[in-house]
């Protein structure tokens, strides 16, 4: 019975607690901004899109679903400002694009219930719920108690910045995210497959915040790792290279297209990173 405890309803109990605390939590209004209402106080300086970073993802989000470009019109860049590029002519993002790309479909469900900005917001949210259970599931693996990694992972939650980070338009949670699954995956299992999913991980850590490209560098490093075998014989050690590993290395391929496309199109150059280019001139916004 406490095996059963343990296992199966601390683990709902505590999803449904996380899932409930989360959902309450998330910071938003009613309606669907438009290229004549995203400006007013209502959604700005007064409303859930109050910080620029948060407007600055928004607004490629907006421009992916209702303006079918990767540039942003008049109003969407005065709705993006101060964090707002300006290349070739057109008014473009100063954020990597991961995050506003993962909130698509909660931007379509939630316009379809007239809750877009909450629907957006979400999807963090949810990245966030997985983060607690990742959290737990390693902190098992690693030997630690049920109960104590249940309430490290509460811990992180709800008594760190996490929380903020998890109820707003963020990249931290899906950053976390992608490190957290990356880990429990090369401690989980131990085959090339498992190998081409944490190589696709790791590259599209890049597109979510460019950061990332050095916090998973560890993770790298175990990955490689995972293509060495190491034997003891009766006179020494072996150590054997998986040949097959190499090409494991096909998980970054579509990631990497995917972040390059993106950089051709919103500033004339695949290797141009966001950060790169220069601020509209305020006579422009």
């Amino acid at each position: 019975m406490k095996k059963i405890i343990n296992t199966v309803i601390v683990p709902i109990i505590f999803f449904l607690f996380c899932g409930a605390v989360l959902f309450l939590s998330i910071r938003g209004i009613p309606g669907n901004p438009t290229h004549e209402t995203m400006n007013e106080v209502m959604w700005k300086d007064e409303g859930p899109f109050e910080l620029s970073p948060e407007r600055g993802r928004f607004a490629l989000t907006f421009s992916l679903i209702e303006d079918k470009t990767v540039s942003f019109s008049l109003p969407v860049a005065r709705f993006a400002t101060p964090d707002l590029g300006y290349i070739n002519g057109k008014y473009v993002s100063l954020f990597a694009p991961g995050v506003s790309y993962l909130v698509l479909p909660g931007y379509f469900i939630g316009k379809y219930f007239n809750v877009t900005q909450v629907g957006t917001y979400a999807v963090i949210s949810l990245f966030a719920l997985f983060n607690v259970i990742l959290l737990r599931s390693i902190s098992i693996r690693l030997g630690v108690s049920s109960i104590s990694a249940t309430i490290a992972s509460l811990i992180f939650l709800f008594a760190t910045p996490a929380f903020a980070y998890a109820v707003s338009l963020f990249q931290h949670h899906v950053s976390t995210f992608i490190i957290l699954l990356s880990l429990y995956l090369l401690l989980r299992f131990n085959n090339l497959l498992v190998l081409v999913l944490v190589w696709f991980l790791l590259a599209s850590a890049i597109p979510v915040d460019y950061p990332n490209l050095i916090l998973m560098f560890p993770l790298g490093l175990y990955g490689l790792s995972k293509m060495f075998s190491l034997k003891k014989n009766k006179t020494a050690y072996e150590l054997n290279f998986k040949v097959l590993g190499i090409l494991t290395f096909i998980g970054v391929v579509f990631p990497l297209l995917f972040f390059m496309k993106f950089n051709e199109q919103s500033y004339g150059n695949p290797f141009q990173f966001s950060g790169t280019v220069a601020s509209a001139p305020r006579s422009r916004r």
